[in-house]
Order: C-alpha cells, then structure tokens, then sequence
C-alpha cells in the first residue's frame, strides 16, 4: 500500500530508508517452517512471495517518500535527516556498496546532509567525487547543502578539501541558488594551538567548546561566511581576531573566555542574535549592541564595565538579559521597549538606581533582583508584580 508521509517525523522517514537498506534480509517464515524446508516447495514459494510482498511494499514507499520530499521546501529537515542518515549506514558496508548508494541518493535529493566525521578518508574522497558529479550534471536544483567535520577525528587535508568542494559546488548551475553550511568542531582539552581556520573561507559554524588547554590567537578573520562562533570554555585563549569582517555572525558565545583580552566590535553584524560573554574578565571593549536590532539574547554577567549601560530600546527582539555582577549595571535600567523580554537577571548589580515598570513586558517570566542594594524599592516591585500583574499570563517570579 502507500501512503502519503509528508508529514512524518523525520525519524520514521529514516527508519523507511534503513529498511529499504535492510530488506534483503530475511524476514519472518510465512508459516511454520517444516521440519525439512527442502521437502516441501509450497512453503519455500510461499516465503519467497512473502519476501516479494515485503520488498514491492518498501519500495512504494520509498517512491512515495521521494515524491514527498523532494518537491515540497518545507521538508528541507526530512531530506536532511535521510541523507546523513543514509550515507552513515552506508559507510558501514562494503566500498562498492558505499559508492553505488551515495550515487543513488545524490540522484534522489536536493537537500544533502553529511557528517564527514564518521567516514574513513577513501569514503569522504568519494563522497566530494560523488557531490561534484552530481553537481554538474543535468538535473533538478540543488535545494542545501550541509556538511560536518570533527577535527579531532578529520585530517586538516581531508577538511580543506570539503571547503575546496564547497567552492566548487557553488560555481556549478544546479548548485547556484543553493545554501552552505560547513561546521567544523573540536572539544579536546588538551589541543593546545587554535586550528588554521584561514584554510576553510567557507567555514559558517566554527565550535571550540571545551579546548580549554588552546592557547594564542584563533583567526577568524578569512571567514567571511561566519555565522556561529563558539568558544565557550576556552579558558586559555588569549587573543581574537578583529570581528569587524565577519558581517553575517549571529551567535557568539565565549563564555569564560576568561584570558581573552581583545575588543570586540560587532557594529558591523546586524544579524547577530545571541551574544553571551559571561566570565570574560579580560575584555577591553564591546560594541554599542543598538547596532545589532537583532539581538535577543545578551549575557554580560561578571563582565568589565565597557562603556556601562545601553539605550536598549533599539534591542526590541530582546528575550534574555543577563547583567548579573556586571561592573557596567549601573543608574537607570529602562527595559520598556523589550516587549518579547522573559528573564531580566541583575543579581549583585548595587550601581543599578532605577528600573522601568515591568508591567510593560508582558512576556516577563523570571526577574532576579538579589543583592541589587541600589534599588531601594526592590521589594515593592516584587510584590507590585505579583498582585497587580495586568496581562493574562502569570506574574513573573521575581527574586529579590
């Protein structure tokens, strides 16, 4: 039978797919066997046909699962799940195997997902070979592209020559309109020099978590398509390259980046939304984030002063704010125009004197107050907030 699966989870698409895979292997007997199958060849057809019967039905399936996905865009994440999924069980089978189904499946998709990180070199090789052929061939566009490499587990050269491919792709006519992603990542403790991330200009998510041992500069400043850069918990580092050049960030997370003394200028980002710099102790200097109206979430806590506090109004996507033990928290915090605002954190803030009326965020759901001394009125707010709260949702818990 078929059926329409347009909207199935993603993780039943791929359980298809690894069926049709695994539809070789024999299934339950259609009857009990007899004691000698030989002898008896009514029940050796009967398994063959159940067989049979088993391998049509996979197979409208999944011709039913290509019509579905392939010419609706809002099954980009389905397509995805099925290709990485795919081409990982079949890294596990023979080369030739391996080849003939990537083959197949770039035929079949335009929305491609691969995780470089689990397949041996020969197999990455075939995997770009297979990518470019399919790119110039004639064919329907090219929807996305996203690709993974560990470099823990990935030889700088294997890298390079997924960034040498994207290059490639992005010149072919199938591919012209597609999107890119590439994410490289590491988390070993004990790397000790920053990767050579000037060798990947098309590098958009670059994640260092956990390197806490990397020393020295990491330079990102070839990176134009930077879009996700996180460095949370590399204690160690010292020295960020100028992010003045890197225009299309939107997330940048160094949280206790403890030795990192550089300045950071995102005015020229205007997609920026996430921004978390907790713990950076050694900043010299940050950007006014009113060049950033994208920005929803700002973690400044047990940060340097910088220039103290913004005119936050021009920040109105703004969900998360956390000043807490910020040395710039000071005088009078107006958070009126943060409709979306849900948690506003100023624990240990003693330099903040003022605070606009919460009630005008109707989205507020946890405010911290604690050991703010400057607010004489703390309390009052919070009781304020709790008896007299205007909208239909519940008062915001409030921590005083």
């Amino acid at each position: 039978m078929t059926f329409p699966i347009a909207s199935l989870p993603t993780e039943v698409a791929g359980l298809v797919y690894q069926h049709l895979i695994d539809v070789k292997q024999p299934g339950p007997a259609d009857g009990p066997a007899p004691r000698s199958p030989a002898a008896d060849p009514q029940w050796q057809v009967r398994q063959a046909a159940a067989a049979r019967g088993r391998f049509i039905q996979v197979c409208r399936v999944f011709l039913e699962l290509d019509k579905a996905i392939l010419p609706a865009p809002h099954n980009k994440e389905l397509g995805r799940y099925v290709t990485k999924e795919t081409i990982g069980h079949l890294s596990t089978q023979p080369f030739d195997a391996f080849t003939k189904g990537v083959g197949r499946l770039l035929e079949n998709h335009v929305d491609i997902d691969v995780d470089f990180s689990s397949l041996q070199e020969a197999q990455v090789a075939m995997v770009l070979y297979s990518l470019h052929s399919a790119g110039s061939a004639p064919g329907r566009a090219f929807h996305s592209f996203r690709f993974e490499a560990d470099l823990d587990a990935m030889p700088m050269e294997s890298v390079v020559a997924i960034n040498r491919a994207i290059s490639e792709l992005k010149g072919m006519a199938r591919c012209r309109n597609a999107s890119f992603a590439f994410k490289c990542s590491s988390s070993d403790p004990d790397r000790a020099d920053p990767p050579d991330l000037p060798l990947l200009p098309n590098l958009t998510q670059v994640d260092l978590s956990g390197c806490s041992r990397m020393e020295g500069r990491l330079d990102v400043s070839q990176n134009r398509e930077l879009r996700q850069l996180g460095l949370a918990g590399c204690f160690a580092l010292t020295e960020l390259s100028d992010l003045a050049g890197n225009t299309r960030l939107e997330v940048v997370t160094l949280e206790s980046c403890a030795a990192l003394a550089s300045n950071l200028d995102l005015s020229r980002c205007p997609n920026l939304e996430v921004l978390d710099l907790r713990v950076c102790g050694a900043l010299t200097g940050l950007s006014d984030p009113a060049a950033n109206p994208k920005l929803r979430d700002l973690r400044l806590a047990a940060c340097p002063a910088f220039n103290g506090i913004w005119d936050l109004s021009k920040n109105p996507e703004l969900v998360t704010l956390n000043l807490s033990c910020w040395e710039g928290a000071r005088g009078f915090l107006d958070v009126s125009r943060n409709p979306k605002l849900q948690e506003l954190w100023l624990a240990e803030c003693p330099g903040v004197t003022g605070l606009s009326d919460l009630s005008s965020n109707p989205a507020l759901r946890d405010v911290s107050l604690e050991d703010c001394t400057g607010l004489a009125n703390r309390r009052q707010i919070a009781e304020d907030l709790g008896s007299q709260w205007p909208h239909a949702s519940p008062p915001p818990t409030v921590r005083v």
